[in-house]
């Protein structure tokens, strides 16, 4: 019985003292709240908050009744700072007042590196739907039969702002006759600019297409496009590229014979594509 008052006791005083560090509590229209840090004000648009688990949550200000002091809080004064855009109320001992946002805020003494359109490290899906027009020309297939739809998916590692690595499948749709193929394939991939909300990427995928025999081979697609951030964490890709896929083919000898010899169907892509 002692054991167990003392181990709420321990709780409620850990409860009690980490209230202490979660100066402000946000209130939500939907009749939520959350205690914490507020490390990034944007008027009329969003708000960060960093939780008492170093969680950063985002919410848009037409979510948000008010923000307030927490009366928990144990008051440090920050370093002074140029920009104070946060009114405190008139009485220090008036917590219920909510504070009012009056311009764009200076909040350098909150300790964060976050960027809302930043690319976290960790697990990364991607999905594409894209459209390669042939440009090669064969004796016997008509070069519009050798136009395909392409759909593809791939799960990896986000190691930085720049780099990711993964692997994925496909198919490969021959829309006019020739059926289809499977594609499997690794995923590198390069991301510049991504502290803004539109950025740069060098796409890449190496792999095999699987699937009916005259359809079998090495696949390869490179690319350059826009990524599009959300708040949210994903993104938007639009990518423009070119595809070589060798599958085994005839050519047409100078004495009129033929050759079996391996048969590029490069073509141009267009893709668009989300991460998540």
């Amino acid at each position: 019985m002692n054991k167990l008052i003392l181990l709420t006791l321990i709780l409620f005083v850990s409860i009690f003292v980490n209230a202490q560090d979660l100066p402000e509590i946000v209130h939500l229209k939907n009749g939520n709240f959350i205690r914490g840090r507020i490390t990034k004000i944007v008027p009329n648009d969003f708000l960060i908050i960093k939780s008492g688990d170093g969680k950063l949550y985002t919410y848009l200000m037409s979510e948000v009744v008010s923000i307030e002091e927490n009366p928990a809080y144990k008051k440090v004064t920050p370093p002074a700072v140029s920009n104070n855009v946060v009114e405190e109320s008139e009485s220090s001992n008036t917590y219920r007042k909510p504070l009012r946002v009056t311009s764009e805020p200076d909040y350098d003494y909150y300790p964060t590196n976050h960027n809302q359109y930043a690319l976290d490290k960790g697990f990364r899906a991607f999905f594409d739907l894209g459209f390669s027009l042939n440009t090669r020309e064969f004796i016997n297939v008509e070069s519009s039969q050798l136009n395909r739809i392409e759909m593809s998916f791939s799960v990896g590692n986000q190691f930085n702002d720049l780099f990711y690595l993964g692997a994925g499948a496909g198919y490969n749709y021959f829309y006019e006759s020739l059926g289809g193929s499977y594609l499997v394939f690794i995923h590198p991939r390069f991301n510049f600019n991504n502290n803004e909300q539109m950025g740069y990427l060098i796409d890449f995928k190496i792999g095999y297409a699987l699937g009916e025999e005259s359809l079998r081979g090495v696949y390869t697609f490179s690319g350059f496009g826009l990524r599009f951030a959300q708040r949210s964490g994903g993104g938007v890709n639009l990518i423009l590229g070119f595809t070589n896929y060798y599958v085994d083919g005839f050519i047409f000898k100078n004495d009129y014979s033929w050759e079996k010899s391996k048969v590029n169907l490069g073509a141009i892509t267009f893709k668009i594509g989300f991460d998540f």
